[in-house]
């Protein structure tokens, strides 16, 4: 079973012994139905729960936050979020994001997937090469585009430039390569700011990873 793309050139499996199924984003029905089920779980009652519903819903109006509820691990955290902080939850596209990839990464932490001391060189890392390639393609086109061996110099001359651990690049590469930016090919091994597409090791900062 599988749900990356086929970036390989390899065939598709056979429609004889595999039934192929495309997924598509939660409607809003979908939605409340994930909503109520997930208070359950968690154990929500009551006046929580009502406050939960309330703010969710009255924010789900908002494009921003619709975006984040598309899929389930993005509107669990969601929800999370909004149990966790209420009506006080941000409403604005960047501190709900910031709120957003803080939760993400603390469930890294606590998955042992990310140590916490290396949360910062992420983020900043992260932020840096998402800028360098998104203000080169304003005057070149193809400079959204970058191969791995790229992107790690990128790293390395940030965290020289910031006096960080320059000996952690490739564990900083492979952590936020596995499981924040997209990598759907390790043949041309070629990276642009974008989610997964074609043939290419990509990521897109603000456009939250696996």
């Amino acid at each position: 079973v599988t749900t990356r793309p086929n970036a390989t050139g390899l065939p598709e499996p056979s429609s004889d012994l595999f039934e192929s199924i495309r997924l598509q984003p939660f409607g809003a029905e979908l939605r409340q139905t994930y909503l109520r089920k997930w208070a359950d779980v968690n154990n929500v009652q009551r006046v929580k729960r009502r406050l939960l519903a309330r703010v969710f819903l009255g924010g789900d109006a908002e494009e921003h936050i619709a975006q984040l509820a598309i899929n389930p691990m993005q509107l669990t955290i969601l929800l999370y979020l909004v149990n966790k902080l209420g009506e006080a939850i941000p409403t604005a596209r960047t501190p709900l994001y910031t709120a957003y990839l803080e939760t993400l990464l603390g469930r890294e932490v606590d998955n042992h997937q990310i140590a916490r001391d290396h949360i910062p060189y992420v983020q900043e890392t992260t932020a840096y090469l998402g800028w360098r390639m998104q203000s080169g393609v304003e005057t070149n086109p193809n400079a959204g585009r970058m191969n791995i061996k790229h992107i790690k110099r990128a790293m390395l001359v940030y965290l020289d430039e910031v006096e960080g651990p320059a000996d952690l690049v490739d564990k900083l590469f492979s952590a936020v390569s596995d499981r924040f930016w997209a990598l759907s090919s390790k043949t041309e091994e070629t990276g642009s700011p974008s989610r997964s597409v074609g043939d290419h090791l990509t990521f897109r900062p603000g456009r939250a990873g696996r």
